[in-house]
């Protein structure tokens, strides 16, 4: 059976919030509301201003993403997001390609489970060659989007039951997670191997707590090789 490894995308193995960024690229081009994008834009500085928390964001960033793209033509976001994707690859960290590739060759099955549209992060996660991937997915009816979602990873412990189901199947043994907030408290604290990568303040405070490990994108790559070699 082959090992798991669980990973976060935003900030995790980026530099910058690809739905974020997305929704920007929309607004510029006339593809959701004034309206919609300065909610969303209000909502995002609420959590930087330290008034709302990084679940209530991801919460509130959902309800707004689910009712910007209602009525949406999905062929139209898509093309949109290829379109957009091809400047913000540059955002991905270098070393996230070589963690993947790092992970891989030791027979790991890498899975992504992100709060991101599924639209743009599954488009990064498919340039980065991870094997699999959980992303926020909006419904559609005849090819128009409805006002539904088809996942809830953008709720408080969204993450929680589908690692779990995934360890379930993987084995928990050796296992790695990999995440940058309290967002992904869920999967660190069900690994083998937790990896605060990136961590915001609130993260650090908590992998601190528990004794995990802290690492960067800058050295993520030799952190992970300890753990790989003493593990053996």
């Amino acid at each position: 059976m082959r090992k798991i490894a669980i990973l976060d995308f935003d900030m995790t193995l980026s530099s910058r919030y690809i739905t974020m960024d997305f929704l920007d690229y929309l607004s510029r081009n006339n593809l959701v509301s004034k309206d919609n994008y300065a909610a969303q834009i209000q909502v995002e500085k609420e959590y930087h201003a330290g008034k709302v928390s990084y679940d209530e964001w991801c919460l509130k960033f959902g309800d707004l993403w689910i009712s910007g793209l209602k009525g949406k033509i999905e062929n139209k976001i898509l093309l949109a997001a290829e379109s957009f994707y091809k400047d913000y690859k540059k955002q991905i960290y270098k070393s996230s390609y070589e963690l993947i590739n790092l992970l891989k060759t030791h027979d790991y099955h890498t899975v992504v489970l992100s709060t991101a549209a599924s639209e743009v992060v599954n488009l990064a996660v498919k340039d980065l060659c991870v094997d699999e991937v959980f992303s926020s997915t909006l419904s559609k009816t005849k090819g128009v989007y409805d006002g539904g979602v088809q996942t809830d990873f953008h709720l408080p412990q969204g993450k929680k039951e589908l690692t779990t189901q995934i360890l379930q199947k993987y084995g928990r043994k050796n296992s790695f997670g990999f995440g940058d907030s309290s967002h992904d408290v869920e999967i660190l604290s069900q690994v083998d191997f937790p990896v605060a990568l990136n961590p915001n303040n609130e993260l650090l405070k908590i992998a601190k707590m528990n004794d995990w490990n802290v690492f960067y994108h800058t050295n993520i790559l030799s952190g992970v090789k300890k753990i790989l070699d003493a593990s053996k």
